[in-house]
């Protein structure tokens, strides 16, 4: 009963698998309350304890064979059709004998380039951006 009558509580936001709890834990929430859960962990129905749910998801920056730096990390979490701005190289990532020009959805270049600042609607999915190299 932890959140018991919380009438102005709309959201509860879990990271890992559906925790083991009592049917009234949320019992008087706001009639708009929903459970929102990370994409890809495990026991979460719709409706869920009773409440509706709804993922969330991420975005990770991967240097695709940088030889320095660090690609950027994005710690938000966000519910699909947001828009989601584009990181820059803030992590200084370097490949040696290459050039730094971006973003891609795919390792090898042949997916979606990005450069920083651009925004991209979020899917059902968690995404994963490759640094692109010239």
């Amino acid at each position: 009963s932890a959140f018991y009558c919380c009438t102005n509580l709309t959201t509860a936001k879990f990271y890992g698998d559906a925790p083991t709890m009592g049917m009234i834990a949320f019992y008087g929430a706001s009639s708009a309350f929903k459970i929102n859960y990370l994409n890809g962990k495990s026991g979460f129905t719709n409706p869920w304890m009773g409440y509706p749910t709804e993922p969330f998801y991420t975005v990770t920056y991967g240097g695709n064979g940088n030889t320095g730096g660090k690609p950027p990390v994005d710690n938000n979490t966000y519910l699909q059709g947001v828009p989601v701005a584009v990181l820059g190289n803030t992590g200084a990532l370097t490949k040696t004998g290459h050039t730094f020009s971006g973003w891609n959805t795919k390792a090898d270049g042949s997916g979606i380039d990005y450069t920083v600042g651009d925004i991209f609607i979020m899917g059902a999915a968690n995404v994963v951006l490759y640094a692109n190299w010239q």
